[in-house]
């Protein structure tokens, strides 16, 4: 929606979605999806403007939840959310009483900043999120010592590990379930597609618009199981692929998300995503990026670093994103890379 997109059709996507969630009695979230912006402020002034047109279009109806940045990150702090909610919530506020979610530092994850300085505004709610294979003791603690302090809802989690792709451990996913219930505290799982990764609740090659409990992966039965499914439903016809397997083949691409200058120094985001285009699993990758001249960098999020030379790293997966199915990929991996020069990220070389 801010990076060049056909606004006018994304808008008539998000009305076809606020109409079936009205047809089917179903609450219907219109979320601003921080991500590769890392903090919301770099977009408050489309922001305003995009929560301005919902709100007037849909702020009547009893079923909308306006999410107003659902993963700020990148070492974005809670002040920082909170110059933006500020300046967001009031322009809701000219049309709908209805709920606002609000997210929280590091991927919605810090509910303690809000807990020790809420927002000044009625019926708003902080979101925590979380993937059950990743998060847990710690985060889940975290969510029991400020749930009497602050509304919560759980915006966006997932049974698999944090890259919406490798194991289920639906033994952490059921523990959170449980604390979830006790505290009668709302969740919405992610999500409801047929991509090939297991956070997805329907299969590959699904059908979107003609599908049955036959075609629920792993993540889809344990969904409804929670939601009082009738029975067990029938796992999937395995199909006997006659293509043969091909050795995990891993590539990164590098993409200019954000610059800025400070002094003579120049930091630039990058956002970096890894594909398998082989058909087995890779159970790990690593990269060595060779800068054009000496940088350091200065921030890094889902990978490790390390550092070879002044103009050498090493950039490698994380113990949640190193496995990466046959023509999957890893994405959500970034970095903030700091040069005397404008960086121009055709120029790195990737080993």
């Amino acid at each position: 929606y801010c990076t060049g997109g056909n606004r006018a059709q994304l808008e008539s996507l998000i009305d076809q979605g606020v109409n079936l969630c009205k047809e089917l009695d179903m609450y219907c979230v219109i979320d601003w999806h921080i991500l590769s912006d890392g903090n919301p402020l770099q977009h408050v002034n489309e922001a305003k403007q995009f929560f301005q047109k919902m709100a007037q279009k849909y702020g009547g109806l009893p079923n909308i939840i306006f999410e107003i940045c659902n993963e700020p990150n990148g070492g974005t702090t809670w002040e920082q959310v909170k110059q933006y909610a500020n300046q967001v919530i009031p322009v809701i506020r000219q049309y709908s009483d209805n709920l606002i979610l609000v997210g929280t530092p590091t991927w919605s994850q810090e509910i303690d900043k809000p807990a020790n300085s809420p927002l000044n505004f009625n019926n708003v709610a902080y979101t925590l999120h979380f993937y059950a294979a990743t998060h847990k003791d710690d985060l889940r603690n975290r969510y029991l010592q400020n749930v009497n302090r602050i509304p919560i809802v759980v915006s966006e989690f997932g049974i698999c590990d944090a890259s919406g792709n490798g194991g289920i451990d639906e033994q952490s996913a059921n523990q959170w379930m449980k604390i979830l219930n006790e505290n009668q505290t709302g969740r919405i799982l992610w999500n409801a597609s047929n991509k090939n990764e297991s956070s997805s609740i329907l299969a590959p090659g699904t059908n979107m618009g003609n599908w049955t409990t036959r075609n629920l992966t792993t993540s889809g039965r344990w969904l409804l199981s929670q939601n009082g499914g009738g029975g067990t439903p029938t796992p999937p016809s395995v199909l006997v692929d006659p293509t043969p397997s091909t050795p995990a083949k891993l590539s990164l691409g590098l993409q200019k998300t954000n610059s800025w200058q400070s002094g003579q120094k120049t930091s630039t985001q990058l956002t970096a995503t890894v594909q398998n285009t082989g058909s087995s699993a890779a159970d790990g990758w690593s990269f060595t990026l060779q800068f054009p001249e000496a940088v350091t960098i200065v921030q890094h999020w889902n990978c490790n670093i390390e550092q070879k030379d002044a103009q050498t790293y090493v950039i490698r997966n994380v113990d949640y994103n190193g496995k990466i199915d046959g023509g999957a990929t890893a994405s959500d991996v970034g970095l903030i890379v700091e040069t005397s020069q404008p960086l121009n990220p055709d120029a790195i070389k990737i080993n």
